[in-house]
């Protein structure tokens, strides 16, 4: 994990330093580094909006260095989202997109997910500072089953999931709660939903199978993470999703540089896909 940190501290020095604003940023990264684990910093795509951050996530550190992260998907949700919209955020990590989602959404509502109780004390923390009111925060992990299951916790919290990863040598082990998403529906007495991004290291199979009906009842907008290293580990491959989605009436798209794609099937992927109801 020290290597794989170095690796990508001294990658940004060679591309970035040149510029006296990147060397300013270099030279805070290492204080937070060494002395703050989950600084508060203010993302320029948050527009004002300040968020807490996990130094040992890549995605948080992006965050901090460039201000923003993943900008195809955070166009589709500006493009999207609306006034009055609900959007659900399965794998929230420290809540970038639902913070973006925050001001956008206004009096509709946000229900963020994320089960390694630091990132979710992140996300919390950060709508609290922001005296945010319309996200609701679940330290839960949607899945096929309500109850508990382990999860194992990475350094880099990016990769945790409730599969043991041979390749990190470092994992803790932890106790979740579980939910399906047709019971949390029920539970929370959910009447809408616009949008559903899922990014949950290989799970999203075990969390869209058992909500056929809650997606046909609702016919949300998925942005769904499509990677076959990932399903792997789950043992079933990313088509067996995309049949899922086309038999119950979505149809599979790209989205790059703001534009829609028809996605047909592939053997690989590695990638968000956006997943439209009928002819949205």
């Amino acid at each position: 994990m020290k290597y794989s940190l170095i690796y990508y501290i001294l990658a940004y020095v060679f591309n970035n330093i040149k510029h006296p604003q990147n060397f300013i940023k270099f030279l805070q990264f290492g204080l937070f580094f060494l002395f703050i684990k989950r600084p508060l910093i203010k993302p320029a795509e948050l527009s004002g909006h300040r968020m807490f951050i996990d130094i040992n996530s890549h995605a948080d550190r992006n965050i901090f260095f460039n201000g923003t992260v993943d900008v195809d998907l955070v166009t589709f949700l500006k493009k999207r989202l609306q006034t009055g919209s609900v959007f659900f955020d399965i794998g929230a990590n420290s809540g970038f997109f639902s913070l973006i989602a925050s001001k956008i959404i206004k009096n509709g509502s946000i229900h963020a997910f994320e089960p390694v109780p630091a990132v979710y004390k992140n996300l919390l923390e950060s709508s609290l500072v922001n005296s945010i009111n319309n996200i609701q925060v679940n330290n839960i992990c949607l899945s096929n089953k309500t109850g508990f299951t382990p999860f194992y916790v990475s350094y880099n919290s990016d990769v945790s999931s409730i599969k043991k990863n041979s390749n990190i040598k470092k994992e803790k082990k932890i106790k979740v709660k579980t939910l399906t998403l047709l019971d949390y529906c029920k539970k929370n007495a959910i009447k809408k939903i616009d949008i559903i991004k899922i990014d949950t290291e290989g799970s999203e199979k075990n969390i869209l199978f058992p909500s056929g009906s809650i997606l046909k009842k609702f016919k949300p907008m998925l942005i769904v993470e499509f990677s076959n290293k990932n399903a792997k580990a789950f043992d079933y491959h990313p088509n067996e999703v995309y049949d899922f989605l086309v038999k119950i009436g979505y149809k599979i798209y790209s989205f790059k540089n703001g534009k829609l794609s028809k996605q047909k099937k592939l053997n690989y992927y590695s990638d968000n896909l956006y997943c439209l109801y009928g002819k949205n």
